[in-house]
Order: C-alpha cells, then sequence, then structure tokens
C-alpha cells in the first residue's frame, strides 16, 4: 500500500517476557489480528518476528495460513524470523521464496533446516557465529557466506543488478511457471 506515494511494511514482534498459557494464547490471537490487518490492507511487507511463538510445526492463526496462501494475490510479502525453525509452521516453509539459516543449537532445528535446505546435516551444525546458508527456494541456487560480508544474493537478484543489455523477454511480461504468495503480486 503505499501513504502519501511511499511504500511501507507492517512489522510485528511479540512481547518478550515469560508467561503461562494463558498469554500464549493471547499472545497467538494478537497475532491473528495483526495478520488480518495485513491481508485486508494488501500491498505491504509484512514482517513477522519470534514465530516460533505465535505458532507450532502442525497449527498456525487462521489469518497467518490466509497471508500465506492467499497473500500474494493482494500484494503482501511475508517476511519470518525464528530462532527455533522446527516449532515454526511448516506451511511458511513449504511456500517461502528464500530460506536462510544462521548457527543453530538445537539438532531439532538443524534436521528441519537441513531438510528444508536441501544440505547436509552436518554442514548446518558446523557453521560458525555470523555464517550463514541460504536456499533460493524457486531456482534452487544454495548460498553460503558471512552476514555483512557476503549478503545472500539470489538468481533473480544477480538477474536485476546485471549491466543493461537486450531484454530477455518484452517489458512487462509476465514469468510464466514461478508464481509464490510471498512475492507482490504484478499489476
Amino acid at each position: 500500500m503505499r501513504l502519501g506515494g511511499r511504500r511501507y511494511a507492517l512489522r510485528y514482534v511479540p512481547p518478550l517476557r515469560p508467561g503461562n498459557d494463558e498469554d500464549m494464547k493471547a499472545l497467538a490471537a494478537r497475532f491473528d489480528g495483526f495478520c488480518s490487518i495485513a491481508a485486508d490492507t494488501g500491498d505491504l511487507a509484512m514482517v513477522a518476528d519470534e514465530l516460533h511463538l505465535v505458532t507450532t510445526a502442525s497449527w498456525a492463526p487462521p489469518a497467518w495460513r490466509r497471508c500465506l496462501t492467499l497473500g500474494g494475490h493482494w500484494g503482501v510479502r511475508v517476511i519470518a524470523v525464528s530462532h527455533r525453525p522446527a516449532q515454526v509452521d511448516k506451511v511458511f516453509f513449504s511456500l517461502a521464496n528464500l530460506v536462510s539459516t544462521c548457527r543453530l543449537n538445537f539438532d531439532e532445528d538443524v534436521s528441519t533446516l537441513a531438510s528444508i535446505l536441501g544440505v547436509p546435516r552436518a554442514e548446518i551444525a558446523a557453521l560458525r557465529p555470523y555464517s550463514f546458508i541460504a536456499r533460493d527456494m524457486v531456482s534452487g541456487d544454495v548460498l553460503r557466506g558471512i552476514t555483512g560480508k557476503d549478503l545472500p544474493v539470489t538468481a533473480r537478484a544477480r538477474r536485476a543488478a546485471a549491466p543493461p543489455g537486450p531484454s530477455p523477454r518484452p517489458k512487462g511480461a509476465r514469468r510464466a511457471g514461478v508464481s509464490s504468495s510471498h512475492r507482490r503480486a504484478r499489476r
């Protein structure tokens, strides 16, 4: 969405205080409301921090699922972060365009990301602080590097940064066969 000609993002950061089960249910309800606002607004970047606090591997609030599965049609671009990827809703990973990881401490999280990224478990377990492994889920490119030094650049970003030259397809033409709820819908 544009306000005054500017794009904007909507960010959800859960309150990070210890709580009981009732607090966690309230947290999930607030996140569901946040997702409803994003879905109803459309044309924005939606950032969800500490996703493992508001979803599980097999459950997510209904509005979150709506943002993932239908949000791309409304221009909702989803970015989510979690320290515990094994506890994150699996639908998110199955629809993501880019998945990356840094050093992880728990075997369950290492196994989850190794499976998603298609790399050996030992490679993720061996990551040092500030190192990352990322996978462009559309092209299949696996990228490795140091955060802040080697940016996880996807194949699409490399093509966009290429020097100008003859375009392989007419300007404005859609790319066939590539679709995701995380990419902004082209209008």
